[in-house]
């Protein structure tokens, strides 16, 4: 399942403080119409109800496959902590996802996010 979360967004641009929805997980064997929005550069981005200017939230989110079991991280904040790996590595192995989903790889820019999803594409 995809899952979104409500976030507090500062405006890079004006300042202006407003609530937005993201998302942190998307699966597109459920929900087939995210793959197009991420590799088109159409989610999660907010338009401000100030400057009325559009900016992207860089947020951790994980592309998941389960149809060509493959699953893509983006980390724009650096790698997880060890904390966050080992909770990960329990919840991915309780569910039976264990092995790609843990393993899954990690990209640390929106453009290589992108190309590591197309790669795991091809070889799956």
């Amino acid at each position: 399942m995809s899952r979104s979360i409500e976030v507090n967004i500062l405006c890079p641009y004006c300042g202006f403080g407003q609530v937005v929805s993201v998302y942190t997980s998307v699966n597109v064997t459920i929900d087939p119409e995210l793959k197009e929005k991420i590799l088109t550069d159409n989610i999660n981005n907010f338009v401000c109800s100030d400057c009325r200017k559009t900016s992207f939230v860089s947020i951790n989110l994980i592309y998941h496959d389960m149809k060509r079991k493959f699953a893509v991280w983006f980390c724009p904040q650096g790698d997880m902590s060890e904390e966050e790996k080992e909770a990960l590595k329990k919840v991915a192995y309780s569910i039976g996802l264990g092995h790609y989903l843990y393993n899954a790889p990690k990209a640390y820019t929106w453009e290589e996010f992108k190309n590591k999803i197309i790669e795991c594409e091809k070889e799956n």
